[in-house]
C-alpha cells in the first residue's frame, strides 16, 4: 500500500494510519501458554485473549510446548454437517465445538457438503432457493408477475416493489419464497402514470443466484424493459400470463357494461406472445397496437385491447390453475368471466 508524503497534504489532513499488528508481550504470552497447557482448547485460549488460534499455536511453540490435536468424534462430525446445511456459519459451529474454522471446512469438504456462497453466508433471513426450480402455478405467476413489475440483477438480486397499497401482495410473494424477511416502506420520486412526485412504495429484496438464474431461464433478465420475452415453458401458462396481467393490465367495463381488458409494455415479442396465448385460448385474433410512451419515456409501447367474449375467455383461461389475482382487480375479474355475449339468444324451451 502507498502512502503521500507528508508535502503532499492538503489543508492538514491526515496521513492514512499504518495498520498496526498486536505485540504479544513475555506476560500475556505466559498467560495464553498456561491456560492452553491446562487443557483448554487454542480457540477458548484465543477467545479468552482476544487472539487468533494461531497466535496461540505460535506462543506454545515458542515456549517449548507441544500442540495437542484436535478430533471429532463421528456424532461431532455429523451433527457438524446438519447443522451447517440448517444455516449455522462455520465460525458458529467453530465456537460450539472449539475448534478451528479451518477444521470445521475440512470436515465439510470431507463429508462432500457444498460450502455457501458468500452472499449465502451473510443471510440473515431463510429462504426457499428452489421456489422457481419447481414447475408450480405458484412460480408461473410470480415469474409472469416479476416479468411485468419485478426486477432481476446479474448479481443475483431480485427485486419487487410496488405501490403502497399492495403491500399485501409483497407480502404474499415473501411468503411465496418462504422468508419473514420485513418488508421495507418508504415514500420516493418516481414517476407514475407519466407523473413524477413523492410516492409511498413497499418492497421486497432478496439476494440468490439461484433464484436470478431460475428467473432468467423462464425469461424474466436483467434489464428486460425492452427485450423481455418468456421462455417455451412459460409462453403457454396461464398462470404465467394472470401474473403479467396484474402487473402491467387493466382489466375494467365499458359505460355500456362491456368488460375490457389491457396489456401494455415496451417489449414486442413479450405482447407478441400474448396475442398468440389470446388467439389460443379465445379465438380471437387481437390486433398490436403501436403509440408512443408518456412523456418521461422513450419508447413506443405495444398493446393490446379486448373486449367482451374475448376477455371472458382470457380472464376463464388464466383463472382455471388456481391462482388468485392481485386483491384490488379480483372483483374485476370475476366479473369478467360471469360476462356473456348479449346477441346470444336464449335456448328457446323444450
Amino acid at each position: 500500500m502507498h502512502y503521500r508524503r507528508a508535502h503532499n497534504r492538503h489543508d492538514g489532513d491526515p496521513l492514512p494510519a499504518r495498520k498496526t499488528h498486536r505485540v504479544i508481550g513475555k506476560d500475556l504470552r505466559a498467560s495464553i501458554v498456561k491456560l492452553y497447557m491446562e487443557g483448554a482448547s487454542a480457540c477458548e485460549v484465543a477467545r479468552t485473549f482476544d487472539v487468533s488460534p494461531a497466535t496461540v499455536s505460535n506462543s506454545v511453540r515458542k515456549m517449548g510446548g507441544t500442540i495437542r490435536k484436535t478430533f471429532l468424534t463421528r456424532e461431532q462430525a455429523a451433527s457438524i454437517g446438519a447443522l451447517y446445511e440448517q444455516g449455522f456459519t462455520s465460525g458458529q459451529l467453530a465456537k460450539r465445538f472449539a475448534v478451528t474454522d479451518a477444521t470445521i471446512l475440512n470436515h465439510l469438504r470431507a463429508m462432500e457438503i457444498e460450502r455457501r456462497s458468500p452472499a449465502d453466508a451473510r443471510r440473515v433471513y431463510p429462504l426457499d432457493e428452489e421456489a422457481f426450480d419447481r414447475p408450480t402455478t405458484e412460480s408461473a405467476y410470480w415469474t409472469g408477475f416479476l416479468m411485468a413489475d419485478g426486477c432481476v440483477h446479474d448479481t443475483g438480486r431480485v427485486t419487487l416493489t410496488l405501490a403502497a397499497r399492495d403491500k399485501a401482495h409483497v407480502e404474499r410473494f415473501a411468503a411465496f419464497l418462504g422468508t419473514p424477511r420485513p418488508i421495507s416502506e418508504r415514500v420516493v420520486e418516481c414517476a407514475v402514470n407519466g407523473r413524477t412526485g413523492m410516492y409511498a412504495r413497499a418492497g421486497l429484496t432478496v439476494n440468490s443466484r439461484r433464484l436470478s438464474d431460475a428467473l432468467i431461464a423462464r425469461g424474466v433478465t436483467a434489464r428486460k424493459t425492452l427485450t423481455a420475452r418468456a421462455s417455451e415453458e412459460m409462453q403457454d401458462s396461464p398462470s404465467f400470463w394472470l401474473g403479467v396481467l396484474d402487473g402491467d393490465g387493466c382489466i375494467g367495463a365499458s359505460k355500456t357494461g362491456l368488460p375490457t381488458l389491457r396489456l401494455a409494455c415496451a417489449a414486442r415479442d413479450l405482447m407478441e406472445q400474448y396475442a398468440s396465448f389470446v388467439l389460443r385460448v379465445s379465438g380471437h385474433s387481437p390486433n398490436l397496437l403501436t403509440r408512443m410512451g408518456l412523456p418521461l419515456q422513450k419508447h413506443p409501447l405495444y398493446r393490446v385491447d379486448l373486449t367482451g367474449k374475448a376477455v371472458a375467455s382470457v380472464t376463464q383461461a388464466v383463472l382455471a390453475e388456481g391462482q388468485l389475482p392481485l386483491e384490488r382487480k379480483r372483483e374485476r375479474y370475476l366479473a369478467a368471466t360471469a360476462y356473456r355475449d348479449r346477441r346470444l339468444k336464449k335456448p328457446s324451451p323444450d
